[in-house]
């Protein structure tokens, strides 16, 4: 699972990049996105891709996956 500890956009551009290549996250990812793209430090290029992802999810492009 991916560290949700992000320190740098670049990061959240690799999680989102690991997403969209591994068709699924996990929901305490779909949770931390949420809760980022609300959150009123998040910046406009972030909001973005988390759109992106949350689009994906909503027309069954990704999945958001069970852990065991």
């Amino acid at each position: 699972m991916q560290s949700l500890v992000l320190s740098q956009a670049s990061d959240l551009e690799e999680l989102i990049g690991s997403i969209f290549l591994c068709g699924s996250l996990t929901a305490t990812e779909y949770r931390w996105l949420i809760t980022l793209s609300t959150a009123r430090a998040a910046q406009e290029s972030d909001k973005v891709l988390i759109d992106r992802v949350l689009y994906g999810i909503r027309h069954g492009l990704l999945q958001i996956a069970e852990v065991a």
